[in-house]
């Protein structure tokens, strides 16, 4: 997963912004956290305690709580990657429009 990060973090730090590129990244990172965000431990022994509790302590939220902080930021990521996107289309739009 965090190499997905690191791939989609390129993609946006490209002075040449490649909307399929950026576009594929993300949703290859969100397909990854959805299933993430959505897999469930269902074992009810010690350790999931222990895990729950490093969890709570590290993020100070609960799971959920983070779940929807991860969720929200998912969107904002998206709509900026939608908003370059858009600029993109207009400048190339202009610029050919300017060749013409």
């Amino acid at each position: 997963m965090f190499l997905n990060v690191e791939q989609l973090e390129k993609q946006l730090d490209k002075e040449d912004f490649q909307e399929i590129g950026s576009i594929a990244s993300f949703n290859v990172l969100e397909t990854q956290l959805q299933m993430f965000i959505t897999s469930r431990v269902y074992l009810n022994d010690e350790y999931v305690a222990m895990t729950r509790s490093y969890f709570i302590q590290y993020t100070q939220q609960a799971i959920l709580e983070f779940r929807d902080t991860l969720i929200q930021h998912l969107e904002s990521i998206k709509k900026s990657i939608d908003e370059r996107v858009q600029l993109k289309r207009e400048y190339d739009s202009w610029m050919n429009e300017r060749q013409m």
